[in-house]
């Protein structure tokens, strides 16, 4: 199965042009952004239930700024 999944995936992805909008170079800065902040919360023991609710505004921000840019 992982043959099946890889060898499309990868002719997918070397086909195909890369053109990519602004929205989705900052979907992807976000993405990271919180990525990390959640791997140093859990390797240094940080997280909680606040810190758990707060993580979406990272999306928050994201649409804030999608929609106040107005990118597409």
């Amino acid at each position: 199965m992982m043959i099946q999944a890889t060898v499309p995936t990868a002719f997918g992805l070397f086909f195909t042009s890369w053109y990519l909008q602004p929205a989705l170079l900052l979907a992807g800065a976000v993405t990271t952004a919180t990525i990390l902040t959640m791997y140093i919360a859990f390797s240094r023991g940080w997280v909680s239930r606040i810190f758990l609710s707060l993580v979406p505004l990272f999306y928050i921000a994201f649409i804030v700024t999608v929609l106040a840019l107005q990118l597409e």
